[in-house]
């Protein structure tokens, strides 16, 4: 996470360490950046200029919002926990749909993560229409871990035997 005027000197000392993206993390924030303003398409100019990635983590109304800026920028996105979809929506859900679309840009991936978090969601249909929309090679598996908010109801195995059970074909 970065403050959106970060230098690109400071960015290549974190290429240098090892770094290949940076984090949005939105969720719950009073309000959505700007990312057509100067500062936010200098940083992702940066992203793009380094080949780095964008992971992008708010309620799916807010990743439908940002996507295009995102996308059309030229840079790789991720978006988290399948776009954090509403329940009584599904697939029809905002951030769902901006995920698929960010698959079929060529420049998404999808993490498929903390099905807890979007309960009464078919979080195996979801992972199976992510699947069959882009392959495997654009869908990432994350733990959640440290289950923030949820410390005392998940563990890590929870979260491997469910990613086996959305995603059988190994």
């Amino acid at each position: 996470i970065v403050d959106p005027s970060v230098s690109l000197h400071d960015l290549r000392g974190m290429a240098a360490d090892g770094a290949v993206g940076i984090r949005f993390s939105l969720r719950s924030y009073a309000h959505i950046p700007d990312l057509t303003s100067s500062e936010y398409q200098r940083l992702l100019r940066r992203m793009r200029d380094l080949d780095w990635h964008v992971h992008l983590y708010a309620e799916g109304e807010r990743i439908a919002a940002l996507t295009p800026a995102i996308l059309d920028a030229g840079v790789k996105l991720v978006i988290d926990h399948y776009g954090n979809p509403a329940p009584n929506l599904a697939e029809n859900s905002p951030g769902y749909q901006a995920a698929l679309r960010a698959l079929g840009s060529g420049h998404g991936w999808v993490k498929i993560s903390a099905p807890y978090r979007t309960p009464g969601c078919d979080h195996r249909a979801l992972a199976a229409r992510l699947l069959a929309e882009a392959g495997a090679e654009r869908l990432l598996f994350g733990s959640d871990w440290p289950f923030v908010g949820h410390e005392d109801e998940v563990t890590y195995r929870d979260t491997v035997t469910w990613f086996e059970h959305a995603i059988p074909d190994a």
